[in-house]
């Protein structure tokens, strides 16, 4: 495998480097080579100290981690012993699950109604949570889409500009609460 380069600070947690480290050398979460992704993942943490860059605990922890997994699953298992990697894997997938289903994304927009909004999100992979037609669905207690406009501004026919702000509606704070609560918990 090539040699890795990464930016510090690149990475939200041990979880996300694992992701870029599976996904640069196109391994799939299933298919984790413990010893390669332990190489590399140690080649990160290297780098952190050689820029004398603080490393936070829990990317040591997750190297502990990858130490005792690979440690493991070099002795011999029995029938019903469960692989060592499973743990890892699940809380890879929960994770990558959620980063793809939740992308919260200020945008600028010039023009546009909201179905074109809508239609557009949906295209370049990025649906409005909530949105029947062209989006993932909602949560039964979801009562909306998650679109809101905070600011909108306009010049009025007689000339005048005339800007709103607007607070997010409960459902979507209730929505962005429940994220945010799932991202620590991973």
């Amino acid at each position: 495998m090539e040699k890795l380069t990464f930016k510090v600070n690149e990475y939200e947690g041990p979880l996300d480097l694992i992701l870029a480290l599976l996904s640069k050398h196109q391994i799939g979460i299933y298919d984790i080579n413990i010893s390669d992704l332990l190489e590399q993942y140690m080649a990160y943490i290297r780098t952190l100290r050689e820029n004398q860059m603080e490393i936070a605990s829990e990317f040591l922890e997750m190297a502990s981690r990858l130490v005792y997994i690979k440690t493991a699953s070099l002795l011999p298992r029995y029938e019903k012993e469960e692989d060592p990697r499973a743990e890892l894997v699940g809380q890879l997938l929960e994770y990558q699950s959620c980063k793809q289903a939740a992308a919260l994304l200020r945008l600028r927009l010039d023009t546009g109604r909201t179905h074109q909004i809508r239609v557009h999100m949906a295209y370049i992979g990025h649906p409005v949570t909530g949105d029947e037609v062209y989006g993932n669905g909602s949560p039964k207690w979801l009562c909306g889409q998650c679109l809101h406009a905070k600011k909108i501004g306009f010049i009025h026919p007689d000339g005048r500009y005339m800007e709103f702000d607007s607070e997010l509606p409960d459902y979507f704070k209730k929505l962005l609460a429940n994220l945010e609560t799932q991202k620590t918990e991973i």
